[in-house]
């Protein structure tokens, strides 16, 4: 249900924010195709993952960069977080309404539109886990190919590089 609330607050926000004209401070992505993720659920610590290959990571609590199957859409979705004070927090998101829990910025890119948001780092913690992301900050092509084997390596390239430019630029 939270989620539901999270994707509607993104919808929302996007819709503000065509009304208002307002630029995106994060360029849009490239189209991705990829194949479906193994939906086995796994037993999930509060603040950490196990992927799909049953490896455990820390999810930073700074930011974060993810990859997961969008079953819905058909395509791989590249999932970023980062923690911003509240002035960067307003200036990044296209409303002045910013709840004081929310101390993260989202952006979920998927096929060229961006959803960009803002949430807790539980509800992160909970969106990684419950769509079996993968961090492509921590883990390699190869390791990243076992579960979304028809990711080629220059769209995986592609996303690691987009993650690190959106963390300079806003940092």
């Amino acid at each position: 249900m939270l989620f539901h609330k999270q994707v509607w607050l993104i919808v929302f926000v996007i819709f503000i924010f065509s009304c208002n004209n307002k630029p995106s401070k994060l360029p849009k992505t490239s189209s991705h195709r990829s194949s479906h993720i193994d939906d086995n659920k796994n037993t999930l610590s509060k603040n950490k993952n196990i992927t799909e290959t049953g490896h455990m990571d820390n999810i930073d609590e700074s930011k974060g960069a993810y990859l997961y199957y969008d079953d819905m859409r058909k395509t791989n979705v590249l999932f970023l977080y980062m923690k911003l004070s509240k002035n960067k927090l307003k200036n990044a998101l296209p409303s002045d309404d910013i709840d004081p829990k929310n101390t993260y910025l989202t952006g979920s890119f998927v096929d060229g539109t961006d959803y960009i948001g803002q949430g807790s780092y539980k509800n992160i913690i909970e969106e990684i886990n419950n769509r079996h992301m993968i961090n492509i900050l921590t883990k390699d092509y190869k390791e990243v190919h076992k579960t979304l084997q028809s990711l080629k390596i220059s769209e995986f390239n592609d996303h690691v590089s987009f993650a690190k430019k959106q963390f300079e630029n806003i940092d």
